[in-house]
């Protein structure tokens, strides 16, 4: 049923949604919302600690002022609960909101806290009446990704309407789960699950909806790794015997590999010897030993007469894993050669590079994206190893795979996210698991601890202790930006917070994913070296 059947939706709006890859009714109908703007009832000013969005119940307690700073008109306010603690508000280019609030008349506010010298105030607040919101409270409205040109109000209009259509009966009649699972699982009705993630009845409707969904998505996800599994493991490839220098080397080593790592080694060994397409995931901590069972198998691929490939998800990694494997193979006397190619090379670098992996001169490349480039061609490649593959694309690994040519490669995913054995069968249901549990003799354990939101003062003297002692830290975030209607810490508000509420002879640096590869590339490196982006006046002393 096409787009333009519903009501407001013309053939230049479907056109809008056609780029976006929302073609008919039942694409509209399973485009699901990002977010759900929720009525949540306010809180005191007291409570707002470190939350990221807030609904206070009070009065403004005086007429807005305004000033203007360059094109920025700036109205400013304040607001006082019902405990008698105050806020500043403010909202910037919104002349009309001088006449949509008077002082004194009881209200309640839903904005963005942000916080300037460590004080807290709320920005871009709407002001809603108290009858007005009461009418609110409890409701889960839908917001979406939006195609460009398309509203958030024009899109919630148009799923209404399909709401009502053939195609929404259509749901129930192409289930593809049996009603006997359904019903033992206790799910909804497709229809009724679809509803309720566009337009939930309640807090509890939309867990049920959304447990449906995700069943679903599963459900459909194991039925291809099952069939991508079955075909797998009938695709022929290279076989690459274990090869008794690659044993010499391991033995010339200063320590000794743990039973786990053994145990990795023998695993891919007898995958990689059977003539069948080796596809396993090594799961394990950071300093578990990932990488020398990739080292063996590289060292077995190469002394079989075949290339090996590994793919790191920065030039940091790349780089270190390079200087690692280089460094050993000429330290105990492996006669193999390795290299490396990253995006920051220069162009007569790569040419060198990818001449040798033509003609054969390179055993083993280490690399970044670079390595799927068009121009990289392989003499013989017989193994690509991934490390940490959850941070590149599927057709980013498959074009690597596919530098192949005709036969199939055997392939290795390394891990360090910790993935219990069940789930990682579940994501990972086409390859087989082999998990490094044992952590190699004299390295130190790490040690994790809950806390909540009253311990972050102590958190912050606990870092700048360490930092002082030489140290370094990190703080992730969910969140990239402020994100309105989610209650999560993002990296652009914190990193300002933190240089106000840290000494200033702490170096603070940002990472974040939108930020161009060379700019990541650099932060990691300066980081790694203990330094950081300098963004003090001050002269920094030490590190975060």
């Amino acid at each position: 049923m096409r787009l333009t059947e519903l009501k407001g939706i013309g053939t230049k709006t479907e056109e809008l949604f056609i780029n976006a890859g929302i073609h008919d009714v039942m694409d509209l109908l399973l485009l699901f919302p990002r977010d759900y703007e929720e009525f949540n009832p306010p809180t005191a000013i007291c409570e707002i600690g470190y939350r990221n969005f807030a609904v206070l119940k009070g009065v403004f307690t005086r007429e807005i002022s305004e000033r203007r700073g360059g094109k920025v008109t700036v109205s400013q306010t304040v607001f006082r609960d019902e405990a008698g603690d105050s806020i500043r508000a403010f909202w910037f280019n919104a002349p009309f909101i001088k006449n949509s609030i008077k002082a004194g008349v009881p209200c309640i506010i839903r904005g963005r806290i942000s916080r300037k010298f460590n004080t807290p105030q709320i920005d871009q607040p709407r002001v809603y009446s108290l009858a007005e919101y009461d009418r609110l409270q409890g409701d889960m409205q839908p917001v979406y990704s939006l195609p460009r040109g398309i509203s958030n109000a024009l899109m919630i209009k148009a799923i209404r309407q399909a709401l009502e259509t053939s195609e929404f009966l259509r749901l129930d009649q192409e289930d593809i789960i049996p009603g006997a699972v359904r019903q033992e699982a206790g799910l909804m009705r497709r229809s009724t699950a679809v509803k309720n993630m566009h337009f939930p009845e309640n807090r509890d409707a939309f867990g049920r909806a959304a447990k449906r969904m995700a069943f679903e998505e599963i459900f459909v996800f194991l039925y291809l790794m099952k069939k991508s599994g079955l075909n797998r493991r009938k695709a022929t490839a290279a076989v690459i015997s274990s090869s008794e220098k690659t044993h010499e080397f391991l033995s010339s080593l200063p320590f000794a590999l743990t039973k786990s790592q053994q145990n990795v080694i023998h695993d891919m060994e007898k995958d990689m010897a059977s003539g069948f397409a080796m596809n396993r995931l090594v799961q394990g901590d950071v300093g578990c030993g990932k990488t020398m069972t990739a080292i063996a198998a590289l060292m077995n691929a190469a002394y079989s007469g075949y290339q090996g490939a590994l793919m790191a998800p920065t030039e940091v990694l790349a780089e270190q894993h390079y200087k690692t494997i280089s460094g050993m193979f000429r330290e105990y006397g492996a006669d193999l050669n390795a290299a490396l190619i990253t995006g920051s090379m220069t162009a007569l670098e790569k040419k060198v590079v990818y001449d040798a992996l033509e003609d054969g001169r390179i055993d083993i490349i280490i690399g970044t994206h670079a390595l799927i480039q068009e121009k990289i061609r392989f003499h013989n490649l017989g193994l690509v190893i991934t490390d940490e593959q959850h941070r590149f694309g599927i057709k980013q690994r498959e074009a690597l795979v596919l530098k192949a040519g005709e036969s199939v490669p055997h392939s290795v995913v390394m891990s360090a996210t910790p993935i219990p054995r069940t789930l990682a069968l579940i994501l990972y249901g086409d390859m087989d698991v082999s998990i490094i549990d044992e952590v190699p003799s004299g390295r130190i354990p790490v040690k994790n601890a809950v806390v909540d939101d009253t311990y972050h003062d102590n958190a912050y003297r606990f870092i700048a202790k360490q930092v002082q002692a030489g140290r370094q830290a990190y703080i992730i975030c969910p969140l990239v930006e402020y994100t309105e209607g989610m209650d999560a810490a993002n990296a652009e508000d914190y990193t300002e917070m933190l240089r106000e509420v840290m000494d200033p002879s702490i170096r603070i640096g940002k990472l974040t994913g939108p930020m161009p590869s060379a700019k990541k590339n650099e932060i990691m490196t300066r980081f790694a070296e203990g330094k950081i982006v300098k963004e003090h006046s001050v002269e920094p002393k030490s590190n975060a």
